[in-house]
């Protein structure tokens, strides 16, 4: 692996949580959101709601103590009752002016005629700012997972996905490329033909894998020159695609579909590597090219290609054997131990997204997918409801 240069947190350091969450939602971004609200509200025939961005913050701050102090209805936190009340919610807003703002929350003008195809038209206003913001804070790190991440919806668009053997079936399909610790760098909503997609890619490498190479062309130059190293499953593993980004200067590791390998290929089939005990594996470089094919026996057989690791250095990890009935030490090839080890970002966002994902629902298609943008910042934030009676600080 090439020398990396280390990560510089110094901007992050001595400010508050809330100041690095507007970092993403900037006053820019808010002060479109208010003045949609506004035009949204005329376009319905009602009075102007005359949001401001003070109180679109004080709006988001309850929005996130939703996702920790959750109530079966987001007006009971305005109750009379003792045990439903939440004292800091009733004293920074009053519940008719939250109902007001959700009610007449907007992104993009209703009258607007485009031209594209492009079903996330509503949402771009938001989500451009909000992928630049999120690229311009990145620290860049050498080791990226790129999978694919699912916003549970259940109602009607032509977005929505099905996905058997999910935890979460229905709902939107994005496209993530995240670092180990979950940091979402970029992300992009499966729509099908997206009208923003690059044609070249999508033939070379597919659907699936075009995004990934979009989502690094968004990179500023000085990252796209770094020896960066890209993780994903056997949905987007390819040959092309592995020898394209060897090209480019960056390197891959993948599991792989037995339909992808080369019939050529000098390794044993799926079917005879069954017969062989747990832990045993056959590796190979393929010739002509950097790519190294390697079958380890498991559970079941693992097949993973790599630019960057082969077998060596070995491990060794704990797996329970019925004919012995204890634990015993497996040789594992460093290309498993290295997937296993950077591959699990995009879960993490996922996992950090669940532990406060925002209580509060919508009836609009795109109600999910804005939700789920406030949470998906850094793992710990604040957000100060300016503008409040006291001051009210929610954290997270």
């Amino acid at each position: 692996m090439p020398i990396f240069p280390p990560a510089n947190y110094t901007d992050c350091s001595r400010i508050t949580p809330h100041q690095q969450f507007e970092k993403f939602f900037d006053n820019d971004l808010l002060q479109h959101i208010c003045d949609e609200s506004e035009k949204y509200a005329v376009f319905l025939g009602k009075p102007n709601p005359n949001v401001t961005v003070e109180e679109l913050k004080v709006f988001i701050s309850i929005l996130l103590v939703t996702g920790y102090n959750y109530h079966s209805q987001t007006r009971s936190l305005w109750s009379t009752e003792e045990d439903l009340q939440n004292l800091m919610v009733v004293k920074s807003m009053r519940r008719n002016r939250f109902q007001q703002i959700l009610h007449f929350l907007h992104f993009e003008d209703s009258c607007k005629k485009t031209t594209e195809k492009d079903k996330m038209w509503k949402l771009r206003p938001i989500t451009d700012p909000l992928k630049a913001n999120m690229i311009r804070n990145f620290h860049p790190e050498q080791h990226l997972s790129y999978d694919k991440s699912m916003i549970a919806y259940f109602g009607r668009h032509g977005c929505k996905q099905f996905i058997k053997g999910k935890p979460l079936r229905f709902g939107y399909k994005v496209w993530s490329l995240c670092t180990p610790s979950g940091y979402l760098v970029n992300f992009e909503i499966y729509q099908g033909n997206n009208p923003r997609s690059n044609p070249q890619y999508e033939a070379i490498f597919g659907k699936c894998a075009a995004p990934l190479l979009s989502m690094i062309d968004d990179f500023p130059p000085y990252v796209q020159e770094l020896p960066l190293s890209f993780y994903f499953d056997n949905l987007f593993t390819g040959f092309p695609l592995l020898a394209y980004l060897k090209s480019r200067g960056y390197t891959s590791t993948g599991t792989i579909r037995q339909n992808r390998i080369p019939k050529n290929c000098p390794l044993p089939s799926k079917e005879e590597m069954t017969k062989k005990s747990r832990g045993f594996f056959v590796s190979s470089k393929l010739e002509g090219t950097d790519i190294v094919l390697t079958k380890w026996v498991d559970n079941s057989v693992v097949c993973a290609v790599s630019t960057a690791y082969g077998k060596n250095p070995m491990s060794s990890v704990q797996r329970y054997s019925k004919a012995k009935k204890q634990k015993i030490n497996v040789s594992r090839p460093c290309i498993i131990g290295q997937y296993n080890k950077y591959m699990g970002g995009v879960d993490r966002m996922d996992q950090n997204v669940s532990l406060y994902r925002i209580g509060n629902r919508g009836k609009k298609w795109w109600s999910s997918i804005y939700l789920i943008a406030r949470c998906v910042g850094p793992k710990f934030m604040a957000v100060t409801s300016i503008g409040s009676p006291n001051n009210v600080t929610v954290r997270i």
